[in-house]
């Protein structure tokens, strides 16, 4: 026990954390907790229900070799399916290290023995102890987060203590979800782009309707079909007139303009 609380005094150390005394999560079951105001912390929508982990094979930060799997809520196993050598059975987080010919696992916390701690930032701190006695320990930070993201963070210098970081919309419990981060190609439209937008889209109306009803109502046809036709038709002159005016320096242009 010693040994345990040691650990986890290193790891609020090492994040630079306090806890909040003043709002205590109850635990209701290995993955879920209830606050003191009633409102409930719970993993369960995460967890794989079919012995086999939700997040499987996350690479170690710091030794590609080492290998993480973690399951909320429901324990797992995790094999080479050879006999003679040791697998992680009805784990909660598994250790591999990759070999040559065969991997070893390790069991780095089981369910039922996870402790839940809300921290000052208001993300939740998850501890499962290993079951073979041997010191191993993993502290699961669990953040709120539009989306889920589980990272292994490696494990601590000195101990036995394996750190990881699970985002999720999830632990939003005291903060309103964050929304998602806009993509390149779905960035927000300006305010210039809308407003072309919006008359090309009138433009279109305009035309199409005043086709139909030149076509329909007046039983035009040929080019007299083309909604106040003069006008359109006079537009490349207005232009000219307009590059001839600013090129003589904002003054009539010798011969004056051309007539519409």
């Amino acid at each position: 026990m010693l040994f345990f609380l040691k650990n986890v005094f290193i790891l609020q150390l090492a994040f630079g954390t306090m806890l909040i005394w003043g709002q205590t999560c109850t635990k209701r079951d290995s993955c879920s907790c209830t606050f003191d105001d009633g409102k409930v912390f719970d993993l369960k929508s995460l967890a794989s229900n079919n012995a086999a982990p939700k997040f499987k094979d996350f690479v170690d930060p710091t030794e590609s070799v080492f290998v993480y799997s973690y399951n909320p809520c429901n324990p797992f196993i995790e094999t080479d399916s050879k006999p003679g050598f040791d697998y992680c059975q009805n784990v909660a987080i598994c250790q591999t290290v990759k070999g040559t010919d065969t991997n070893d696992y390790y069991d780095l916390g089981v369910q039922d023995t996870v402790t839940f701690t809300f921290l000052e930032d208001k993300s939740m701190q998850m501890v499962y102890i290993s079951s073979h006695g041997s010191g191993r320990l993993s502290s699961l930070t669990v953040k709120c987060d539009w989306e889920t993201v589980f990272t292994p963070q490696g494990k601590l210098p000195t101990g036995q203590l394996y750190l990881f970081e699970l985002r999720t919309p999830l632990a939003c419990i005291y903060e309103p979800v964050p929304k998602a981060p806009l993509s390149s190609s779905g960035s927000e439209l300006s305010t210039g782009s809308l407003i072309v937008i919006g008359f090309v889209c009138l433009l279109v109306v305009y035309l199409v309707g005043g086709i139909l009803f030149m076509s329909l109502y007046k039983k035009e046809s040929g080019l007299e079909i083309i909604p106040n036709r003069r006008f359109w038709f006079a537009i490349p002159i207005y232009i000219k007139d307009g590059v001839r005016f600013i090129v003589h320096g904002f003054k009539p242009p010798p011969g004056g303009y051309n007539s519409i």
